[in-house]
């Protein structure tokens, strides 16, 4: 999916992560195994809302709710009108 990609670029990108680490990241990685913590997290999402034209609102904004490329692709496409892709 190139959503996924593309936010998995912006996670990579906000974390300085190398290729070798971003290469082991999928779906359901947690995104603190490789680095995220509640600071850049918040660089994340300006990233992703600047990038998609979304808002994140205040009750969204739990690590806990965007802590995979999954729940943040799934976030996105809600947020679109989209269905989250079912696995």
């Amino acid at each position: 999916m190139e959503l996924e990609k593309e936010v998995l670029q912006i996670v990579t990108t906000v974390l300085k992560t190398s290729d070798e680490v971003a290469a082991t990241v999928d779906w359901e990685t947690p995104l603190h195994t490789i680095g995220l913590d509640s600071l850049n997290c918040v660089e994340v999402i300006v990233m992703l809302e600047e990038k998609f034209g979304i808002v994140f609102e205040d009750e969204e904004l739990m690590i806990d709710r965007l802590n995979t490329v999954r729940k943040l692709t799934d976030t996105i496409l809600t947020k679109r009108g989209q269905s989250p892709v079912v696995s």
